[in-house]
């Protein structure tokens, strides 16, 4: 299942915050051999995120969405995947007592906006928040006629991360018919410029590349040049049964 990442702020694309979503989403997604796409950001604004939210599925089988699943009135993103679903949103009793339950043990009471954050589309399965408020969502998508996955979580990385690891890499697994890994190498040169070295290996890049290595050059300053390697193979697993 190829899956892609959308990161939505318009903080993200004014620099205001640092983006480590998605090297993490990145790396996460390589390290179970999952196939990872495409990357994008996008500001908080319905048309462009549901454009890029179709464009995207159109591409790959799965998105995750990170951002914007707050309370406030620019956190939209739930909003937008309900759209595309053509779903109706409504209020999951379990997510609003799991905030209520938040707010009594922090001494608070909860404002009416945060029920904003409980507000699910029909047909979404909710991903337990071990770290705030906000849900994650798994929502079914049908684009040009095959059920495809819009993963939504929220933007902090201490909430994003069991949900990733602990329900969507799971999920995105259970989905595949046969495993694969990514298998990565790294092959380090010190004092030959990035193009001759380049040149130098022209007819071995040709040969990787019409197979099933790819290869790709670093520039490490000081450190030289990284030459980098990297392959995907089947994991084939054998299970055994103890009597």
């Amino acid at each position: 299942m190829s899956t892609s990442i959308l990161c939505v702020g318009t903080e993200l694309l004014l620099g205001q915050i640092d983006d480590t979503n998605s090297g993490y989403l990145g790396r996460v997604l390589a390290d179970k051999g999952i196939e990872s796409f495409e990357q994008r950001k996008i500001g908080d604004n319905f048309s462009r995120i549901k454009s890029t939210v179709i464009s995207m599925l159109e591409n790959s089988d799965s998105i995750i969405i990170a951002g914007g699943l707050g309370p406030t009135h620019d956190d939209i993103t739930r909003e937008v995947v309900s759209d595309v679903m053509g779903a109706e949103m409504v209020l999951d009793i379990d997510a609003e007592k799991n905030m209520r339950d938040i707010f009594s043990r922090r001494k608070r009471e909860m404002p009416q906006v945060n029920l904003r954050q409980a507000m699910v589309p029909v047909g979404a399965q909710i991903i337990p928040n071990e770290n705030g408020t906000a849900p994650g969502l798994i929502c079914p998508i049908q684009i040009n006629g095959k059920t495809k996955y819009a993963f939504l979580v929220p933007g902090f990385p201490h909430e994003l991360k069991p949900m990733v690891e602990n329900t969507i890499i799971p999920f995105i697994l259970s989905k595949e018919k046969t495993h694969h890994v990514i298998v990565n190498r790294t092959l380090k040169s010190w004092g030959i410029p990035e193009s001759e070295l380049s040149e130098t290996l022209e007819n071995i890049i040709e040969e990787c590349e019409s197979g099933q290595v790819k290869i790709g050059f670093l520039a490490r300053g000081i450190n030289g040049i990284y030459i980098k390697l990297s392959t995907k193979a089947l994991c084939i697993i054998k299970w055994s049964v103890h009597k």
